[in-house]
């Protein structure tokens, strides 16, 4: 996600391999789509949201979203090693998810 290279719709347009557009939703399909938006993920991202609260408290919790540029900066930047755990399971499950739909 960090190189712009993990083969969402954004990145096969920019290869002229496809259109952009998420299967599921007909949105453009970037990092910030799949990672707060997509219909398709919700149940893995409200999981990913519930570990994050569980481990920032919600003062942070709420801070965080209530910015969603300041929460894929977080995402895309340096940060713990258990905020990326959560992270990488979000990614994991919904990329198997994904996989499953198509």
């Amino acid at each position: 996600m960090r190189t712009g290279v993990l083969g969402l719709g954004e990145d096969l347009a920019r290869q002229h391999r496809g259109t952009g557009m998420c299967d599921l939703c007909g949105t453009f399909e970037t990092a910030k789509h799949f990672t707060l938006h997509c219909p398709l993920y919700s149940t893995e991202r409200q999981y990913m949201f519930k570990s994050i609260q569980d481990f920032t408290g919600n003062d942070a919790f709420g801070a965080i979203m209530s910015s969603p540029n300041t929460f894929m900066f977080l995402l895309l930047g340096e940060h713990d090693n258990i905020f990326n755990s959560v992270f990488i399971d979000f990614i994991s499950k919904a990329w198997n998810k994904r996989l499953e739909s198509f």
